[in-house]
């Protein structure tokens, strides 16, 4: 049996998925989405005054300096330290924990990213040394492959083949294939249909379903991460709204909020 995976925990009506760690990772680095309940009922999508207070209510541990890129539904990833500590918000879809960059200083800071329908993407390994990523992959950071973004930042930062060999990934919650479709007559539509593998769109009258999900786990297999090393959530965001928030299903301010770091 899988000794790790995603866990959901429901507590005084608050959900979230906490990412469980398997043994290389324990105690190096954890992860959790925060999901529909009444902590995240207080906050708004944007990082501003209740969501800096929610964030910090969050934190896994104690309170500390965190990272909460301006999300834009691209292939950027920022690195976690405290040139981008909020209040700064540069634009980015992807957060980078751990492996130096250039001069600057390990930060054992946290890292944040926002969630209605687009999945979460994690990787995380401890070769050569510990590090995590965490994605924002909606349709289009799927189409654009935001994970070959971040396997690019890796390979720059000193990661090769047996890095991701020993490496693992997570993916939650997201708007799965019962639920997305977008219009045949959009030009994006026409570009997924032609980059997806066939078996993950399936055409209707005037619409194509996508299942997101599938595209995304190939892509991390592409990458060299083995599929017994990939884990993801079966749950579909815009169906299982007592525990997720969905764009999709009428939440046009409310987020899920993923947080996670290193511990150095």
């Amino acid at each position: 049996m899988k000794s790790w995976g995603i866990e959901p925990i429901e507590q005084v009506g608050q959900h979230r998925f906490e990412l469980m760690m398997p043994p290389e990772l324990e105690g190096v680095f954890e992860a959790t989405l925060w999901g529909r309940g009444p902590r995240i009922d207080a906050s708004m999508a944007d990082v501003g005054p209740q969501m800096e207070a929610l964030v910090r209510e969050c934190l896994i541990h104690e309170a500390g300096p965190f990272v909460a890129p301006f999300q834009v539904h691209g292939t950027a990833l920022l690195s976690a330290r405290r040139l981008w500590e909020y209040p700064l918000r540069p634009w980015a879809d992807g957060v980078v924990l751990g492996l130096r960059e250039f001069s600057h200083p390990f930060w054992n800071g946290y890292a944040t990213l926002r969630f209605a329908d687009c999945y979460p993407v994690v990787i995380a390994g401890t070769y050569p040394e510990p590090f995590a990523v965490l994605l924002h992959s909606g349709f289009r950071g799927t189409l654009s492959n935001i994970v070959a973004a971040a396997f690019g930042v890796l390979r720059r930062r000193g990661c090769d083949a047996e890095s991701f060999h020993r490496a693992f990934a997570w993916v939650g919650p997201g708007v799965g294939a019962c639920c997305y479709d977008r219009l045949d007559s959009d030009p994006l539509t026409a570009r997924a249909v032609s980059t997806f593998p066939a078996h993950v769109c399936f055409q209707e009258p005037g619409r194509v379903r996508f299942d997101l999900r599938e595209v995304l786990r190939a892509q991390l297999a592409h990458e060299g991460i083995s599929n017994d090393r990939i884990c993801i959530s079966d749950a579909c965001t815009c169906c299982d709204r007592d525990r997720c928030y969905s764009y999709r299903g009428g939440d046009e301010k409310k987020r899920m909020i993923l947080i996670a770091r290193l511990n150095f």
